[in-house]
């Protein structure tokens, strides 16, 4: 499997995003990121629900669709227990409210994310008490061994643009709690 180009940024167009997206699917989709776009100027309950949402994205993918699920709480801690790079990039870009900051990772860290996102947390937990190695395996041998290159590629794009929601949010809901603090100390 070639991977020549997957650690180079790719600026996805809409016309690539309907093919990534079953046509059912890409309303939603269109409506979710215009409501990530909305939180970071108000982050309160209701444009933070409809950002981070419930609803899982499909991917279509030349071995057939694959879920995307959303971000929840847990995956920050996987990205911690992992020692991924993006919750080291997450630490690093604590104070930009931009949510706007590129993830950087090898081949092997996508594999890890696609596995990450494309399966329960519950799963990945059992996968991570057998350890570090093991779960780097599984991914490997679930995600790597099975997909294409521009499967990947695919994936992860979709993978990134949900992180980025919800770290986009953190911050923004973060910045506007220390600010309110500060007021109400004066």
């Amino acid at each position: 499997m070639g991977t020549e180009n997957l650690s180079q940024e790719k600026v996805v167009s809409v016309s690539e995003i309907e093919k990534i997206i079953p046509p059912e699917k890409l309303e939603e989709y269109r409506i979710k990121s215009l409501a990530s776009k909305r939180v970071a100027n108000d982050p309160l309950p209701g444009p933070f629900e409809d950002a981070m949402g419930d609803g899982d994205v499909e991917v279509v993918t030349s071995k057939g669709k694959i879920v995307v699920r959303p971000v929840v709480a847990y995956d920050f801690t996987i990205f911690k227990k992992i020692n991924s790079p993006i919750f080291q990039q997450m630490v690093d870009v604590g104070v930009s409210t931009s949510g706007s900051a590129e993830l950087d990772f090898d081949e092997e860290d996508m594999y890890e994310l696609i596995f990450q996102f494309t399966r329960p947390c519950k799963e990945v937990r059992k996968e991570l008490k057998k350890g570090r190695e093991e779960y780097r395996e599984a991914a490997l041998a679930k995600i790597a061994d099975v997909y294409g290159t521009s499967d990947i590629e695919l994936i992860v794009k979709v993978i990134t643009e949900q992180i980025q929601k919800g770290f986009s949010t953190m911050v923004e809901h973060e910045i506007v709690s220390s600010d309110d603090d500060k007021k109400k100390q004066q």
